[in-house]
């Protein structure tokens, strides 16, 4: 069986999951990630420096564009943000990058960087492979991307109410978001941190058609456990990378047996290898926590995916680095 396990992982080595690309913030610890230890902004201050109205962009109307200086300390920092209306109600999107198309019906916009243009990429499928009518749930944060560069419906997009979600907002924010409605951010809450068969209700009951699920999700997972009331069970420890296979799969393979490691996916990222995983006494909660049974894990020690659990979910799209994972709702 061990023999069996190291062919698999020199496999996943030397496989395009494994793709360097650039971490959202580095982790290097063993232990479950602490959301109270979360940085948050001191008193930070936004400005508006310039608005600008770019017209409409296909189920996008009166998108306008807004650059902003946000200051915190002696440190400053610029960035672009869209306010765009969907069925006649405002939105505010996170920050943007901006691009200079020669045709003026692009929107002149991309999505956050991603790996390969992961988020670009998964986009366009979306565009090219579902209903223009289609109903995407997602953890918030992505559903003001879904919309402007999808143009697909997204359940959510926004934080909960503010004494709800006060300890996963910093005060820089405060000036970006609306809040969604309660009942509907607890059912999304719920969906990710309940068993597939009741997950399954709530997406019935709100129409959703696709489950979009990215990479990120792997830190993510500690706030929406978080605001669940849930233990954090997500866990994370490294491996320099030294460009010898051999070296890097037997440090591996060490880290696997002195975290007692049951469930895992890697990830190489700026010269590290990041392994996500669970520990035994946690491994059961992976059909308790659908979130957990979205994301890329292989079990142990039979080493087979946890996708291959799913009845209501269906994997219709992920990337070749493994970044953007989209469900179709069967």
């Amino acid at each position: 069986m061990k023999m069996v396990f190291v062919i698999i992982l020199a496999l996943i080595l030397a496989s395009g999951c494994m793709a360097e690309d650039q971490p959202k913030e580095k982790v290097d610890t063993g232990k479950p990630i602490n959301t109270d230890a979360l940085p948050v902004a001191n008193e930070p201050s936004v400005t508006v420096i310039g608005e600008y109205p770019l017209g409409d962009f296909g189920k996008l109307k009166n998108v306008t564009l807004l650059t902003k200086e946000l200051v915190m300390g002696n440190d400053s920092y610029s960035y672009y943000q869209a306010i765009y209306y969907w069925n006649g109600e405002a939105y505010r999107t996170g920050a943007l990058n901006r691009i200079y198309p020669d045709n003026e019906d692009i929107l002149p916009l991309s999505p956050p960087h991603a790996p390969g243009n992961a988020y670009g990429k998964a986009f366009e499928w979306v565009k090219n492979n579902t209903p223009e009518d289609a109903v995407f749930l997602s953890w918030w944060d992505y559903g003001d991307f879904i919309r402007v560069f999808a143009q697909r419906e997204a359940l959510i997009s926004d934080p909960c109410s503010k004494s709800q979600c006060l300890k996963t907002l910093s005060d820089d924010e405060k000036d970006i978001f609306r809040y969604e409605d309660d009942e509907k951010f607890n059912d999304v809450l719920k969906f990710f941190t309940s068993d597939e068969d009741e997950a399954y209700k709530i997406a019935k009951k709100y129409g959703v058609d696709y489950v979009f699920i990215t990479y990120e999700d792997f830190q993510k997972s500690s706030a929406i456990e978080y605001l669940a009331g849930k233990k954090g069970l997500m866990r994370v420890f490294t491996v320099d990378a030294t460009g010898d296979r051999d070296k890097d799969l037997e440090k591996i393979i060490e880290g696997i047996n002195e975290h007692r490691v049951s469930a895992y996916f890697i990830k190489k990222q700026n010269g590290k290898y990041y392994v996500w995983y669970l520990v035994p006494e946690d491994v059961q909660k992976i059909r308790e926590r659908l979130l957990l049974n979205l994301l890329p894990f292989n079990l142990l020690p039979g080493n087979f995916n946890v996708w291959e659990m799913l009845n209501n979910f269906e994997l219709v799209y992920k990337d070749e680095g493994d970044y953007v994972y989209i469900f179709k709702v069967t």
